[in-house]
């Protein structure tokens, strides 16, 4: 279980809500208007969450820069130390983060605009304890296809969200859009769908319904805007690396984290085909691409 208390200092406490996010119950002391496709009945009395307070104990420096949160760049900065990890995000308060992912504590100022300080709760803070717990929130698109499903990463503009809308039309069902949990077990690598996409609206969630986790049978990386379709399976170092540099939020990871992070990367690309897809960036050319893809992992 994920406690979560992100509402400010005097605000009265509601019944707390819960949610199922990512394989994990996420209970919070107010309600998540992003996350309602995922409530589920919860405790009667929130949990004791620690404060965010100042910076802990044996803290180190990890980030201090400006980043892009909550729809706008602020500067954040973050810190680890044994008990857990303190985030200080511009004009949306501080926030703190237990070393087993299993609280997430805000002290946001009353005066700030409640949705930003939820999408800081469920974008940075949300997806560290997610990373504390070994599972991963990967920068993707994916679909799901008869054989499981096929998860695209890539930079910013490369195509992930126009390649799995197009998928969505052909039949397939689109289950992330932004952001895909991922785990890996030892009998292979599951997608957790169940994460708000922002670029839907709550009762739009493209995983409400589904499964809560999903076998993955590939991911493949869009790399270049080329004027031939190739798709060719990555060499070992570079399929390890593809689900590590596609990670969110990995610049708040501390060196312990990284290092688990990067066993993650081992345990993907050892247990599913980690592909590049080169391809023409026209939509006409997106059956050609289709008729590539399909059958991958397969």
């Amino acid at each position: 279980m994920i406690t979560l208390s992100f509402l400010p200092a005097g605000i009265p406490r509601p019944t707390p809500a819960c949610y199922q996010i990512a394989g994990q119950t996420l209970v919070a002391d107010g309600p998540l208007p992003e996350l309602a496709a995922f409530a589920r009945p919860g405790p009667a009395a929130m949990p004791a969450v620690a404060p965010a307070g100042g910076i802990p104990a044996g803290a180190s420096p990890i980030f201090d820069q400006p980043a892009w949160v909550a729809g706008g760049e602020r500067w954040v900065t973050c810190w680890a130390a044994p008990a857990g990890y303190r985030l200080a995000v511009a004009g949306l308060g501080s926030w703190f983060v237990s070393q087993d992912g299993g609280q997430i504590g805000g002290q946001p100022p009353p005066e700030a605009d409640a949705g930003l300080v939820r999408q800081v709760a469920l974008g940075p803070a949300l997806i560290l304890a997610l990373a504390l717990r070994g599972i991963y929130c990967l920068h993707a698109s994916a679909v799901q296809l008869p054989q499981g499903v096929v998860v695209f990463v890539g930079e910013s503009g490369q195509g992930k969200s126009t390649l799995a809308q197009y998928l969505a039309g052909q039949g397939e069902r689109r289950i992330a859009d932004d952001l895909l949990p991922v785990v890996a077990t030892p009998a292979g690598v599951l997608a957790r769908p169940y994460f708000p996409q922002l670029k839907f609206a709550p009762q739009q969630q493209p995983a409400a319904g589904l499964a809560a986790e999903l076998p993955v049978a590939a991911v493949v990386r869009l790399a270049d805007d080329t004027a031939e379709i190739s798709l060719a399976r990555l060499p070992a170092q570079q399929a390890i690396l593809t689900p590590v540099h596609h990670t969110a939020a990995a610049r708040l990871f501390a060196p312990p984290l990284l290092a688990r992070q990067l066993a993650f990367g081992r345990a993907v690309a050892g247990r599913v085909p980690v592909l590049r897809l080169d391809y023409p960036r026209r939509y006409e050319q997106l059956p050609a691409v289709w008729e590539r893809v399909k059958g991958v992992g397969g």
